[in-house]
């Protein structure tokens, strides 16, 4: 599942992870956490309430954990929010002693990856399946090349996809 918050953060459900649109910064998020802010996205408006996090998070996988475990989850949402943009961090409400939401001006789109373009999915589906070698090997010239022109390639279409976005906003007269 993906969802585009404020249409500036991608959070990559299914990788635990959080990506700048304009710069392709990403945050990796523990699972725990990533859950959290899964839950809290799919609610969004709502409070999630504490009792709702501990259910869904750890007792789902038969783990018990402590108020304390919560907060830190929240916290670490909550700085890789702040890495991203500015306010970030203020993203994530706390409504004392009844749980969280996220912040009610916010604007979070719920999309599966099936719904985005087909390049674009193609690469978000791929990703997961990187297997990383254990130990470094060596890189030749010609492998260089290829990492670098995927590199300039992949950037070049979210640069794209970023000036598309800023056409489809402006309004011409």
């Amino acid at each position: 599942m993906l969802y585009v918050i404020n249409d500036c953060i991608d959070f990559r459900a299914g990788q635990n992870q959080l990506v700048l649109k304009s710069s392709g910064v990403a945050a990796k998020l523990t699972y725990p956490a990533a859950k959290c802010l899964e839950i809290i996205l799919d609610q969004q408006g709502k409070i999630v309430s504490h009792a709702e996090l501990y259910q869904k998070v750890w007792e789902e996988r038969g783990a018990n954990t402590s108020p304390n475990t919560l907060y830190q989850n929240i916290s670490l949402i909550r700085r890789a929010l702040k890495e991203m943009v500015p306010d970030g961090d203020k993203l994530i409400n706390t409504i004392p002693r009844r749980g969280f939401r996220i912040h009610v001006d916010a604007v979070v789109k719920k999309m599966n990856v099936s719904d985005i373009q087909p390049v674009v999915a193609d690469i978000i589906t791929r990703e997961q399946n990187i297997q990383l070698p254990s130990t470094p090997a060596r890189i030749s010239g010609a492998d260089k090349l290829n990492v670098n022109i995927g590199v300039l390639l992949f950037s070049s279409i979210g640069k794209f996809m970023t000036s598309l976005s800023a056409l489809g906003q402006r309004s011409f007269r």
